[in-house]
């Protein structure tokens, strides 16, 4: 029961396959896995860049809305400033008067 050079070539050939088969199985099933990591990376990026769009979409929906109660808001502003520069004029004729009392109040204490 000798074994012959090429019956050991065979031996040694079938332990090589049998080596080379399992890093083969190895390798594909670390591709897989590298594979699946991508692309539940890739499903969580398109979950988060969803959310960002959808709360971009929000700010942009409450700053239009915003922005039609801007106009109103602004005509609205604008009558209160003219009633104010309204009332300011009237401030201003009615001080001169109190000044001019004034001064003739103190000529007045002066004299006396």
């Amino acid at each position: 029961m000798y074994i012959n050079a090429q019956e050991l070539l065979y031996l040694v050939g079938a332990i090589c396959l049998l080596w080379i088969t399992g890093f083969l199985c190895w390798a594909l099933y670390e591709t897989a896995r590298m594979m699946r990591k991508a692309n539940e990376v890739v499903t969580e990026t398109q979950e988060r860049l969803q959310e960002i769009e959808n709360f971009v979409d929000d700010v942009v929906d409450k700053v239009t809305s915003f922005g039609s109660y801007f106009g109103a808001l602004s005509n609205v502003s604008s009558k209160v400033m003219g009633m104010l520069g309204h009332r300011d004029e009237e401030e201003e004729e009615i001080r001169p008067r109190k000044k001019l009392r004034r001064a003739k109040r103190q000529l007045l204490d002066d004299e006396m």
